[in-house]
Order: structure tokens, then C-alpha cells, then sequence
């Protein structure tokens, strides 16, 4: 369940920020603003569609890249600086939105809507007037061309009262526009409590949320990771990642047996049967026959008995093997009736 929840998480972190830096690369294309629809016709749909999956794309490296940062520095570096591209591309997103947003609620404000009307109506006054110049310059009277000289006064007139209103259209209406957009009647209620600039206080309150996404999806991936590794190793309890589980299990099981086999105690009986057939010279003092005669020892068990054999010079080195003293060794006589009384 946890490993499905980090999952999901992950590809829902990592599918949001390559959104938004695809979105961003769409600002780079024809298509000026969301809300403007555009056809399926040649460049004015390959155009955005070109953008976005570059930014994707970018995006899905800067993920890769990270994934792979344990492999070399360069990766690592690689990963930071497209994280970087990724939030400054967010944060920019995020802001051409808000504007963006903002600018349409401006155009359907009263204040915005009047002081447009003003600008139409100067502008259109000032055409007629220079219709109405060109008309009577045309005339063969002089007392029209006077006329038009009277004219151009005030068309001269009419164009100092337009010039100061062209620029500030762009501010009239913001504020009754920004009390209607939730965010940005946000932001300005917080540039308010801190005394600062609406600006600031949105690229910073952006970059922030834009730095948590990046945060969020890299942790995301790297805890997904380790996620991973804490399967595979209650899976295969030796390293998942370092030769073959089964071929590492098989080799254990046998060494635990072994090891199992060593240290449990020798059964007597067992013990003076096997000195007993060393002494009459029924079995060779050679560990490999030893186990294949079926005496129920591990082979750790059988070299303990045969170096105590050594040890009290019933038995000799020979080459890579043991072999027998002399018989009518007093030593060894007195063993072999030993190991027949036992």
C-alpha cells in the first residue's frame, strides 16, 4: 500500500511540474494566451503543441537525470540546474497566468470600460476633424482654408488630451479588477499586512509554491527508490543488487548446514567405529572414502578424528594423505584393542 501511494504520488508531482514547464514553453509559440483557441491548421497547432512537448521533454530529462545521480557528478549537476530552468519556468507561469487573468477582468470593468470609451471618442473626433481639414484645403476659397487652419488647432488640441490616456489604460480598472480575482485580492490584502508591492509579494509567494512542486517530485523519486531497495531486500535478504539472490541463498543453506553439522557432538559409537575400521585398515584414513562409507559424520567431524589419530601417532602424513604407523607399534596396538573394547 505504501509503495503504491509513493508511486502515485511521484508520477502525480513529476506529471504537474512538466506540465507547467511545457505550459510555459507554450508562452513561447503563436498562441499568446490560453484562454485564445486556436484550429488544427498547419503551423498555428504544430506551434504549441512543438513548445509543449519540449518542455516536457526538458522537464522529463531534469528527472532523469536525477534518478541516475548516484552514477556520476555530472548528473547530479546536470539535475540541479534543470530543476532550476524548471522553477524559474513555473514561477514565470504561474505570473503571465495571474496577469493574464487579471488583465480580462480589467476590460470588463466600468472605469476600464469608460475611460476606453473616452480614448474612442477623442480618436474618432480627431478623424472627422482631419476629414473635414482635407475637405477644406481642397476648396478654392481662402475663407475655408482658414477654416482648416482653425481646424488643425484644435485637432493639435484633441491630441494632447488622447496622448496621457493611451498610456494609462493599462491601470485603469486594475484595482477594481484585482478586488475581484480571488488571488490577486489575496496578494494585495498580504502586500497590505507587509507593507510591500503586490509584485513581490506574488513572485515571492509563486516561487515558493513553484520550489515546494520541484522539492516534492525529487523527494518523491529518491523515497521511491529507497522504497524499492527495502522490497527487494525482504525479498533477498543478501543485497539484492550483488549477484543472483538464489544462487547466494543455495550457497548460505549449505554453509548453515555445514555449520550446523560441525557443531553438532559426535556420537560415541560413531566415533570408535570409524578409529576401530582406520586401525584394522578396513577404511583408507582418507576423508573422501570415509564420507562415502556411510558413517554418518560431517567431514569437519572426520579431520578432527583423524588429526587426534595423528596427534597420538596412530597415523602418519604420506603424501596429500594419512596413512598407517607400523603395526606392531606398542602405541597402536594398544589403541586398536581400545577401539575394539569400545
Amino acid at each position: 500500500m505504501n509503495s503504491i501511494l509513493v508511486q502515485s504520488t511521484r508520477y502525480l508531482l513529476c506529471l504537474v511540474s512538466m506540465l507547467l514547464t511545457g505550459l510555459f514553453a507554450l508562452s513561447f509559440s503563436s498562441t499568446a494566451h490560453l484562454s485564445v483557441p486556436f484550429t488544427i491548421v498547419g503551423n498555428e497547432f504544430l506551434a504549441p503543441v512543438f513548445m509543449v512537448v519540449v518542455g516536457m521533454g526538458i522537464d522529463l530529462s531534469k528527472y532523469l537525470f536525477w534518478y541516475y545521480r548516484h552514477e556520476a557528478v555530472l548528473f547530479l549537476v546536470i539535475s540541479l540546474l534543470l530543476v532550476f530552468f524548471s522553477w524559474a519556468a513555473s514561477v514565470a507561469f504561474f505570473l503571465s497566468q495571474e496577469q493574464g487573468n487579471l488583465a480580462l477582468i480589467q476590460k470588463d470593468t466600468r472605469a476600464y470600460q469608460a475611460h476606453q470609451a473616452k480614448i474612442h471618442r477623442l480618436q474618432q473626433t480627431i478623424a472627422e476633424k482631419r476629414l473635414l481639414v482635407g475637405k477644406r484645403l481642397d476648396s478654392r476659397y481662402h475663407t475655408q482654408w482658414d477654416k482648416a487652419a482653425d481646424l488643425m488647432q484644435e485637432i493639435s488640441w484633441l491630441e494632447k488630451q488622447l496622448a496621457p490616456l493611451i498610456p494609462r489604460s493599462d491601470t485603469v480598472g486594475v484595482t477594481e479588477a484585482q478586488q475581484q480575482l480571488s488571488t490577486s485580492a489575496f496578494f494585495a490584502g498580504l502586500a497590505k499586512l507587509l507593507d510591500s508591492s503586490i509584485t513581490v509579494v506574488a513572485t515571492t509567494t509563486y516561487g515558493v509554491l513553484a520550489l515546494l512542486i520541484e522539492l516534492c517530485a525529487l523527494g518523491s523519486i529518491s523515497l521511491a527508490q529507497l522504497v524499492s531497495k527495502t522490497s527487494s531486500a525482504r525479498v533477498f535478504p543478501h543485497n539484492a543488487y550483488q549477484g543472483t539472490p538464489a544462487i547466494e541463498n543455495k550457497q548460505t543453506n549449505r554453509k548453515d548446514r555445514e555449520s550446523s553439522a560441525t557443531t553438532r557432538p559426535i556420537k560415541p559409537e560413531k566415533k570408535a567405529r570409524l578409529r576401530a575400521d582406520i586401525l584394522n585398515g578396513t577404511v583408507a584414513p582418507i576423508i573422501r572414502q570415509i564420507k562415502r562409507s556411510g558413517y554418518g559424520l560431517s567431514e569437519e567431524n572426520i579431520r578432527k578424528i583423524l588429526q587426534e589419530l595423528k596427534a597420538q601417532g596412530v597415523l602418519v602424513d604420506s603424501g596429500r594423505h594419512l596413512r598407517l604407523t607400523n603395526p606392531l607399534n606398542p602405541e597402536s596396538a594398544h589403541l586398536r584393542q581400545e577401539s575394539v573394547d569400545h
